[in-house]
């Protein structure tokens, strides 16, 4: 059965809550305050004030993290790299799934990224100050 995550921004943890009714599973602490999750197929990905971190998601463990500079909106998956945005940043980062180290940036074509989505080609992301949207 599929299970589903759930940030708690205000107390440094993720909820592990089971898809078919909500119950919660688990409450996993992460050390900073999460925002953004994403599956990459094995384990949870968590993207938040100050860090990027990998969970385990059979039990929550924190397998990997790195800094970051701002807060992560959002994080997107391409079956290859973990990718990230920053609020009100400019630019889209990429990160090795292994150990989550970052791996190189591209401007995003604007400011304000938000959103990120992979259409199975291409990364896009929502550019919230000018009300765009850019395909990398």
């Amino acid at each position: 059965m599929f299970n589903e995550r759930v940030t708690n921004f205000g107390d440094a943890t993720v909820s592990k809550l089971r898809a078919s009714d909500g119950a919660t599973l688990g409450l996993y602490f992460v050390g900073f305050a999460p925002w953004a999750l994403a599956f990459d197929g094995t384990d949870m990905w968590v993207g938040g004030n100050g860090a990027i971190g990998k969970l385990r998601v059979s039990d929550g463990v924190m397998l990997a993290t790195t800094a970051v500079v701002g807060l992560t909106m959002s994080l997107a998956f391409d079956g290859t790299s973990m990718w990230a945005v920053q609020s009100a940043g400019t630019h889209v980062s990429q990160y090795r799934l292994s150990d989550v180290t970052f791996l190189q940036a591209f401007d995003s074509g604007g400011t304000g990224t938000y959103a990120l989505a992979f259409d199975g080609v291409n990364i896009w992301v929502s550019l919230h100050s000018s009300n765009q949207v850019s395909k990398l």
